[in-house]
C-alpha cells in the first residue's frame, strides 16, 4: 500500500488546488489541449493515447510533461461531457479505456481525486469499486458511457490530463481554441 507522502510524489503542489474556474478566453488552453469552456470547473483537457502507461506513470506524465494532473469529474455534468467525448475519441483511436485522477492508493476504499477530495458516487458504475486491495486507480470505460471502474495501477491504457485555462492576460500558447483527438491529427483549426 503506498502512503499519502508517495502519492504526493506522484503529484506535489496539486494538494490544495483551487478548483479550475473555465471562462470564454479564445486561446486559453495550450495547442493540442480540448478546451470545454461551456462545461464549468473541466478546464483544460488532453486526451492522450499516443503512450499507453501505467497510472502511477500517466499521472507523472500529466503533471511533467502537461502541467496538470489526471482528470477529476466532480459534476455529472462533466461525466455527460467527458463520456460524450469519449464516444468520439474511441471511434478515432480503438482506445476505450482512459485513466483518470480517482485512486485509493494510500487508504483501502477512500477513493480521492489528484486533490484529495472524495470521489463520489455518480463517476462510478453501478458495481464499481470491485477489485479490493489489488485494483487502486480509476478509469473511464468508453464502451460502458464512461462510467469509471478500478484496475491495478500496473495496467497500461490511455490517459486524460487536465490543467487550469489560462488567465485572459497571458498569452496561451497556440492561438484559438484546439481540439486534439488523438492519432487523428484534427484540431479546430484545420
Amino acid at each position: 500500500m503506498w502512503s499519502l507522502s508517495a502519492f504526493a510524489l506522484v503529484l506535489p503542489g496539486l494538494v490544495g488546488a483551487q478548483s479550475i474556474k473555465p471562462n470564454t478566453v479564445t486561446g486559453a488552453c495550450p495547442a493540442g489541449w480540448f478546451d470545454p469552456d461551456f462545461v464549468d470547473g473541466l478546464g483544460c483537457l488532453l486526451f492522450n493515447d499516443t503512450h499507453h502507461m501505467g497510472w502511477l506513470d500517466a499521472a507523472r506524465a500529466c503533471q511533467g510533461d502537461h502541467g496538470g494532473s489526471l482528470l477529476k469529474i466532480a459534476t455529472p455534468q462533466q461525466k455527460a461531457f467527458v463520456a460524450m467525448e469519449l464516444e468520439i475519441v474511441w471511434t478515432n483511436t480503438n482506445s476505450p479505456y482512459w485513466w483518470v485522477g480517482a485512486t485509493d492508493i494510500n487508504h483501502e476504499g477512500l477513493w480521492v481525486w489528484p486533490d484529495l477530495s472524495p470521489v463520489d458516487r455518480f463517476v462510478w458504475y453501478h458495481n464499481q469499486p470491485d477489485q479490493g486491495l489489488s485494483s487502486n486507480a480509476g478509469y473511464l470505460a468508453a464502451r460502458h458511457g464512461g462510467d469509471m471502474y478500478d484496475l491495478p495501477v500496473t495496467d497500461s491504457y490511455a490517459f486524460i490530463c487536465q490543467r487550469e485555462r489560462e488567465e485572459a492576460d497571458q498569452p496561451a500558447s497556440g492561438s484559438g481554441s484546439h481540439l486534439r483527438r488523438p492519432s487523428n491529427g484534427l484540431s479546430s483549426d484545420q
